[in-house]
């Protein structure tokens, strides 16, 4: 018979930085946006992806902790 034993995984803090990443190259795109002669749909859409990766960011650290 074979047992299972929890092993602790940092799964948690590798998604949470991959988001964080995430975040910051959308915070670039948001920045590019709302200074260039790019359209006010290229800082909207980096600002929705600055909160959708940040808000998956939290989630990870709370599920895999």
């Amino acid at each position: 018979m074979t047992t299972q034993s929890a092993q602790p995984t940092d799964k948690g803090t590798g998604y949470a930085v991959l988001f964080g990443v995430l975040a910051t190259i959308s915070a670039a795109v948001m920045y590019v946006g709302a200074t260039s002669l790019a359209p006010q749909m290229v800082g909207a859409a980096g600002f929705a992806a600055v909160l959708v990766f940040g808000a998956l960011a939290i989630l990870a650290l709370h599920v895999y902790s």
